[in-house]
């Protein structure tokens, strides 16, 4: 039979309770961790919250501080423009005419839509 353990705890007057350090250990939470309570036909489960994309925001610093929004923003752009073009010239050979100029052209026009972004922002 499954061994069962009983926590006994008192509830305040603002309806908290203290997790027994056993249970935090079991669940693998600390300070500032949010849990899961699944209430299921009567009863009650106690789950270590998924991690979210909020929580972890701020978790890596960025390599340059502060960061170079305009930078990141070209340098996006030409990457997206790389892959379209790719895309694009899929029955080229590598190194055909046709994908040197979407190439060519494809690195003009980021640098004239990189132009015109920061001509906007700076107005």
């Amino acid at each position: 039979m499954l061994e069962t353990r009983a926590h006994v705890r008192t509830l305040t007057s603002k309806g908290q309770v203290t997790v027994p350090a056993e249970v935090r250990r079991l669940l693998r939470v600390g300070p500032a961790d949010k849990i899961v309570f699944r209430v299921t036909e009567g009863r009650v489960e106690l789950q270590p919250a998924p991690m979210t994309l909020e929580a972890t925001f701020g978790a890596v610093k960025p390599l340059n501080r502060p960061e170079d929004f305009t930078a990141l923003r070209e340098t996006a752009i030409a990457e997206h423009v790389e892959k379209v073009i790719a895309k694009m010239c899929i029955g080229q050979r590598r190194g055909g005419p046709l994908r040197a100029f979407f190439a060519k052209q494809s690195r003009i026009a980021a640098i004239e839509i990189a132009s015109s972004a920061k001509n906007a922002s700076s107005q």
